[in-house]
């Protein structure tokens, strides 16, 4: 029996680029096969493992004998059965002894098992040109798990929902700022949501929170609280901001309510959000809760409106959600 020297192509660049198909058995044929690949693409780093097989199968001479065997363009599951199923086939013709493995370095934690498993392995030659082994591991373990956290939904919410909600909420905050007349810190707001987000991971209140109806109830309460909190937070940034000495109490008010008025937006809207995911487990009332909302919304535009001088910016707003509100309140069967 003789020592088989192996050369795995796992993506199967010699069959996707030089039309070769494996396995390719014999010094004279794997020569020309790596030839192919060499016209075809001469910086394929699968062309340096199957010139480094020949010259591993000339050292030792006529005590071995050199096979290539390639997986699939689609790495992972298909083509690891492609490599199991070439790898019998080479393994029921030359029935050798041992096994060395020649490959670029990049996926032997891959392929070793597999290999393994069948016949002894006494050797691993990686082929790594230009370039240094940590390098190309770094690269395939980083590309590794980019294509994973694109198609797992669990891993893209968190490594592209963040950086989305940030892109969204610049624009956001900035065009909120003009035309409410107030500083809107964007930087802040998107801290504080980041917070607010390890927090929820890190106490698991996903989790908490998993179980139907009580959860959602949990969710409503905790939005009852969230949106008192942002009320207690604005009465007091209102009072603060006061300048007793402005004038007379419709002027001190208005100052007031121009501070007060985000609060009470967000507080309703809070406390609303979390009234329409409970009632949405119910199928009834969300429409109620969203007309409710519209509803705040625009009473408290409009009360803004007229205490800064009638700004007719703020009516038009609050007339245009009145009747929006009450569009919805109409329409179709009641939810």
């Amino acid at each position: 029996m003789k020592t088989l020297v192996l050369a795995v192509d796992r993506d199967n660049d010699l069959g996707e680029k030089a039309g070769v198909k494996a396995p390719v058995i014999g010094r004279d044929k794997v020569v020309e096969a790596a030839n192919k690949l060499a016209l075809s693409d001469p910086e394929d780093s699968d062309l340096n493992v199957l010139f480094g097989a020949v010259k591993i199968k000339d050292e030792y001479g006529d005590e071995a004998e050199v096979a290539v065997i390639t997986g699939d363009k689609e790495v992972g599951v298909i083509s690891d059965k492609e490599i199991t199923k070439q790898l019998e086939e080479v393994l029921d013709k030359t029935k050798p002894k041992d096994v060395v493995v020649v490959t670029d370095g990049a996926e032997d934690e891959f392929i070793l098992p597999i290999i393994q498993s069948r016949v002894p392995v006494t050797h691993l030659r990686r082929i790594i040109v230009q370039q240094s082994p940590g390098l190309e591991k770094t690269y395939v373990i980083f590309l590794k798990y980019l294509k994973k956290t694109l198609r797992d939904p669990k891993s893209s919410r968190t490594f592209l929902g963040i950086p989305g909600v940030v892109f969204v909420l610049y624009p956001v905050t900035y065009y909120l700022g003009i035309l409410l007349g107030v500083p809107i810190s964007f930087s802040r707001i998107v801290v504080g949501l980041i917070g607010a987000y390890l927090l929820f991971r890190a106490f698991d209140l996903g989790k908490y929170l998993s179980t139907s109806k009580t959860g959602f109830r949990k969710l409503t309460v905790m939005g009852e609280i969230l949106s008192i909190g942002l009320l207690s937070i604005g009465i007091y940034r209102g009072f603060s901001g006061i300048d007793w000495a402005s004038g007379g109490y419709l002027e001190v008010f208005s100052s007031y309510y121009s501070k007060l008025f985000i609060w009470v937006v967000m507080a309703i809207t809070v406390f609303s959000i979390a009234k329409i995911v409970e009632s949405a487990t119910k199928g009834s009332g969300i429409r109620l809760y969203l007309t409710t909302m519209l509803y705040g919304w625009a009473i408290n535009l409009l009360v803004l409106g007229v205490l800064t001088g009638l700004s007719i910016a703020y009516i038009v707003m609050a007339v245009a959600i009145f009747w929006t509100s009450l569009f919805l309140g109409r329409i179709g069967p009641r939810q």
